[in-house]
């Protein structure tokens, strides 16, 4: 059963892929201003991973977020009355925070429409049934620490060679392309 405790110690884990492999905005924002790679896979085995990971395209519409909301909103609302017409303070935390795992998950797929150009997609990883402590890892940016976990993309289950399924290595604008290509092969 999912309770008010479980929503406040849910972790997400999430991976960003964008349908635009080589735009110089992301370049500059997200690459050591365009220092690097992108690496592109196909989208069809990303949608067949297991229950605790979810495949989103991400919404920049205002609109179309509001309207997300409302609809998960109206699904969960005859529990929340339910549970306030018997006046169950348990039953109400606990339809309450059933309301909220759905809802977080829907907010990872939302963005500012001034970043549409991007048509990311992302992989997210709920942490509902919790992931052990020696499987999470951490790496440092300019000004925090980012927990991560490794994640298999090969899907074994529905990949028979095994291996993860790249469509393509976009070289970036700021490095030797001749030199780099040298290096790797798709």
């Amino acid at each position: 059963m999912i309770t008010a405790r479980t929503i406040e110690t849910v972790d997400y884990y999430v991976t960003s892929f964008s349908a635009e492999p080589d735009l110089l905005g992301q370049w500059r924002a997200y690459c050591m201003a365009g220092r690097g790679f992108a690496i592109g896979y196909q989208s069809a085995p990303l949608t067949r991973m297991n229950n605790e990971v979810y495949l989103f395209r991400v919404t920049y519409d205002r609109e179309e977020q509001e309207q997300a909301v409302r609809s998960i909103i109206e699904i969960y609302i005859p529990g929340l009355v339910e549970a306030a017409e018997v006046a169950k303070r348990d039953l109400i935390v606990a339809a309450g925070a059933a309301l909220g795992v759905p809802l977080a998950l829907l907010l990872l797929a939302f963005k500012h429409e001034a970043y549409a150009e991007e048509r990311e997609y992302r992989l997210v990883r709920s942490g509902i049934n919790p992931i052990p402590l020696d499987q999470v890892e951490f790496r440092s940016t300019a000004n925090m620490i980012v927990p991560f976990i490794e994640f298999d993309l090969a899907d074994h289950r529905n990949n028979s060679n095994g291996k993860a399924p790249l469509a393509e290595i976009v070289v970036g604008p700021s490095v030797d392309a001749a030199r780099a290509e040298n290096h790797y092969e798709c």
